[in-house]
């Protein structure tokens, strides 16, 4: 098959009971089989499964871990800026946190749960997060295309997602792909292929489940 990212062919990585894994050499994202995708219906299910609530501390307080991370020490956070939560969920956690904790306004777009899109306007956000959300990308390249599109110049995209582990033996121990809505892992040099693709610059990571890109292009 090809890479969902970059569409160079893929080497069979793994394959267990959770599905068949596709690894890229040029890119080194690994790709669930597309054959194996949940339908549009499912997968909305799937996510209602998540405990995001609003009334979750343990929820908020992830929030607050990555902002503090992965975005204050580059971003001047207050109300002279907009930001967007791209693929928010089914309720505005991180909108409610960045206001209440951070005076930031931040608005919310998900393909399945806040459908306004109306808010995807060419460079209309000096901040993008994007939570939990990369590994769901069916099409990451357009994905990318269209978060960088809808930043202002110098924006700020914070991705938070679990880096892939690149030995087949902790691949196979690696509890994020039994999600079946998992369907793209990275890696460090797949975000930097992303960064070079896509007109970003790495300002920071921590090679686990967070990286911070700024536009430049």
């Amino acid at each position: 098959m090809k890479c969902l990212l970059c569409q160079h062919a893929c080497q069979l990585f793994n394959q267990n009971p959770f599905g068949h894994f596709w690894s890229c050499p040029h890119c080194r994202a690994i790709c669930r089989d597309p054959k194996e995708f949940l339908s549009q219906q499912a997968e909305r299910h799937r996510y209602l499964l998540h405990q995001n609530a609003l009334d979750n501390p343990g929820y908020q307080q992830y929030f607050v871990s990555i902002i503090d991370q992965a975005i204050s020490p580059f971003f001047s956070l207050g109300r002279d800026s907009l930001g967007l939560d791209y693929g928010s969920g089914p309720q505005p956690v991180l909108a409610q946190v960045m206001d209440k904790y951070y005076q930031q306004k931040v608005v919310n777009f998900d393909p399945y749960f806040a459908t306004d899109t109306s808010l995807l306007k060419d460079q209309a956000y000096q901040l993008i997060s994007c939570i939990e959300v990369a590994e769901h990308f069916h099409l990451p390249a357009s994905e990318f295309r269209q978060l960088h599109r809808l930043l202002s110049p110098k924006g700020i995209l914070c991705l938070c997602t679990h880096f892939a582990p690149q030995e087949r033996k902790d691949f196979e121990q690696w509890w994020y792909m039994h999600d079946p809505s998992h369907v793209i892992f990275y890696a460090l040099p797949t975000f930097t292929y992303i960064a070079k693709q896509f007109g970003f610059k790495i300002l920071a990571t921590d090679s686990k489940s967070w990286i911070t890109l700024k536009k430049i292009a």
